[in-house]
């Protein structure tokens, strides 16, 4: 018998896996699918506060004003409680926990939110017109 590796099944070569951090699962979650279908509507006096801000802390601020909506307006009487705004959304957009951290702090400077941080939990959220 030959000792012929390009027949085996257990070739390194053959069982390397080639990992892209840009390729999407096959079948994309429910959560994602949805998500894409809705939109963000943006408060005149937070477009002019956030005059001049990055991007990083437009799309923290287009999640938290997603967020406030799904979980406060959605209820009869409006409700204005607080948010929890994690990492995983977020970091599904491509905005890291570091990068998160520093635009909420942006925004709560620029007047748009109040933020309760917690250590090692995720920050609460409250928006401010």
């Amino acid at each position: 018998m030959k000792d012929d590796d390009t027949n085996n099944p257990f070739d390194p070569e053959k069982l390397r896996y080639d990992y892209d951090p840009g390729h999407r699962c096959l079948t994309e979650p429910k959560r994602l699918k949805k998500r894409d279908e809705q939109f963000v509507l943006f408060p005149w006096t937070w477009i002019r506060r956030l005059k001049g801000a990055t991007a990083s802390t437009w799309m923290v601020a287009a999640h938290v004003l997603y967020e406030d909506w799904k979980e406060n307006r959605r209820e009869r009487p409006y409700t204005d409680k607080p948010i929890k705004l994690p990492n995983g959304m977020l970091k599904v957009d491509g905005t890291s926990p570091s990068t998160k951290l520093r635009a909420l702090r942006e925004l709560e400077r620029r007047g748009c939110i109040t933020v309760e941080w917690k250590a090692r939990k995720s920050p609460m959220v409250q928006r401010v017109l």
